[in-house]
């Protein structure tokens, strides 16, 4: 355990609450090496644990980084981390300090001093100012500041400084009278620093006739969270909202995902399901921000997960990460932070141990407890071969949310969730080839302009062969027809001639072209209605967008492949739409498009 000195004293917290020492599951603290420490209980009833020492002396932490804790339910040790720390500053007197005003008299006055905090560069709080004196004495004496867990490790190694300005109170401004820098002290006790005349870290401030010392007594609280491992299962009551913060660096292209499966059969919820596409559920519970990408800096993803506001339909949130190219070979310092997300307390950190080469895995699982008030959250790192994205992982992530696979009475069936630039083979979602498929275009647009859906007949050199629409309901070799909003593709009717089946999205016949906002696909196999491909597309590259080529049915031997494209262009009529779907396929063989699903 982190020691603050031989005259520490330490509590076990519970999101900030003290645990209960009559808790029913108990761990035994370890001993320091330099100190005789009680042991303390604490319950693994709940993951919102950290240890925070309250500490008169900062000794023996400056040379421990963690400490181990025995698991006693998984015979596993668990150590601690530092994940926030909390400084107190007093700046209790000053000496000899320099006067730089007059009086109406010409005579040297007193300042009126307050002393500023900076850490890293940055002001972090100040002192009220102190009367008039050259010796002050100050009432409004301590600044308060907290930090991450990292500014404090730093501190803790001395990289890092804390900074105090001292400046007189001016009407106008506050003119700077030196500075003092020190280092996290090994012992809480004030001690006098002499004031220098130029800031280390701002060098253009500068007080040529500094002068005097000032008493400082520098304190640091730091809070611990565990360092989860795989099989660590924690009842979340304490949270309500937590925060689940994803880095690391370099690396293939990966997605987080944020699965929702439903209470009863664990199928996947689209709606409250959080990815790309999709940043947020409908009622905000879940949400996704963007994405931070900074250069030299680690990825950050982050989901928010309201808990109380989760729907009653929902039984289990898995946390998912896919490679999208390659496999997991590249990832480097991959790495989760739960933490309250009102608090800011951390609730665990979890290093995962990606096998290289897999390229999908279910990092943890939240699920409802049996009372349906509270949620387990439960470390995994399941990892698989194969699958790019979640929604091939259907039964898989059906598996892990129910539990065990001998409860699933009836199991799902694998959906590519596509982007564009992607293909699959749509005997590995359908096996055998179906007969029939069932194609979905949905759209919004600007100004309420109707859209015309269209499936575009194509031989193996994209001559156009067929076009399908309202008007032109079906084609001549009876292979695709368009009935109530949807095409039917029998695909063992094509003639050999038809190559490529494309559907787009373009202005009506005959009335004016609307900007196409957002658009979606979905392919069903007609016979039992289970969905073979979605995709979503949120925004185009095209302004304004008046058709969208969204994807194409293409001849890969016997069998048949899907490829996403979703094309944009500005194009107003059907030939036009035509040509640029002609130049797209000649610059980019649909067979060698980047395969979504390499199992099968």
């Amino acid at each position: 355990m982190h020691s603050f000195g031989v005259s520490a004293t330490y509590e076990l917290v519970q999101a900030g609450v003290p645990v209960n020492n009559k808790l029913e599951n108990t761990i035994p603290v370890e001993k320091d090496a330099n100190e005789s420490i009680r042991s303390t209980e604490l319950s693994f009833e709940s993951p919102s644990f950290g240890l925070q020492a309250s500490q008169s002396s900062l000794s023996s932490f400056h040379s421990q980084e963690s400490s181990a804790i025995p698991f006693h339910n998984h015979g596993q040790a668990m150590t601690s981390i530092m994940s926030s720390a909390t400084l107190t500053v007093t700046v209790s007197q000053a000496r000899g300090l320099v006067s730089l005003d007059r009086n109406i008299f010409g005579k040297m006055k007193s300042a009126e001093p307050l002393v500023e905090l900076y850490l890293g560069g940055k002001s972090c709080g100040k002192t009220g100012p102190a009367r008039r004196s050259s010796n002050p004495v100050w009432k409004e004496n301590e600044i308060f500041c907290e930090i991450g867990g990292d500014m404090a490790k730093e501190l803790v190694q001395r990289s890092e400084k804390l900074e105090l300005r001292i400046y007189d109170r001016q009407i106008s401004k506050e003119t700077f009278m030196g500075a003092i820098m020190l280092t996290l002290p090994k012992e809480e006790v004030s001690c006098w620093y002499t004031v220098a005349a130029r800031s280390e870290q701002a060098r253009e401030f500068y007080c040529a006739g500094a002068t005097g010392q000032i008493e400082v007594k520098v304190q640091m609280t730091a809070k611990f969270y565990p360092v989860l491992m795989p099989g660590h299962v924690f009842v979340l009551r304490q949270h309500s909202k937590i925060a689940l913060d994803l880095s690391w660096r370099s690396g293939p292209c990966l997605e987080t995902s944020f699965v929702a499966t439903d209470l009863d059969n664990g199928f996947i919820l689209w709606d409250e399901s959080v990815y790309f596409a999709n940043r947020t559920n409908p009622n905000r519970s879940i949400v996704f921000p963007e994405r931070l990408e900074l250069p030299g800096q680690p990825t950050i993803d982050t989901v928010v997960i309201d808990l109380d506001n989760v729907p009653m339909n929902v039984g289990t949130l898995c946390l998912v990460m896919t490679a999208r190219d390659n496999s997991f070979s590249g990832i480097e310092s991959l790495e989760i932070r739960c933490k309250d997300a009102i608090t800011g307390q951390g609730v665990g950190r979890f290093v995962p141990q990606l096998t290289p080469s897999d390229t999908s895995v279910v990092l943890l699982r939240i699920s409802r407890a049996k009372n349906r008030n509270t949620w387990d959250l439960e470390v995994m790192a399941t990892g698989y071969q194969g699958f790019r994205e979640f929604g091939s992982m259907q039964p898989e992530i059906q598996v892990i949310a129910q539990g065990s696979a001998t409860r699933i009475s009836r199991r799902a069936e694998r959906t590519a969730l596509m982007r564009s630039g992607e293909s699959i083979r749509i005997e590995d979602y359908a096996a055998p080839l179906p007969e029939n498929l069932s194609i979905g275009l949905y759209w919004k647009v600007a100004n309420g302009e109707n859209v015309l859906p269209l499936a575009l007949l194509m031989d193996k050199d994209t001559h156009l062969l067929d076009v399908v629409h309202r008007q032109n309901s079906q084609s001549e070799d009876l292979s695709v027809a368009y009935v109530e909003d949807r095409f039917q593709v029998a695909l063992p009717r094509a003639v050999t001639d038809v190559h490529y089946i494309c559907f787009s999205l373009g202005p009506y016949l005959g009335e004016q072209a609307d900007h196409i906002l957002s658009a979606a696909f979905n392919m069903l196999n007609s016979a039992d209605g289970t969905e073979i491909v979605r995709c979503t597309f949120p925004d185009f590259d095209t302004f304004p967008t008046r058709t969208v080529t969204v994807g194409c049915l293409f001849r890969s031997g016997a069998s048949w492949e899907f490829a996403l494209l979703g094309l944009s262009s500005c194009d107003l009529t059907i030939d036009d739409c035509t040509r640029t779907l002609q130049n797209c396929m000649i610059e980019k063989h649909l067979g060698h498009l980047s395969s979504l699903m390499t199992y099968s």
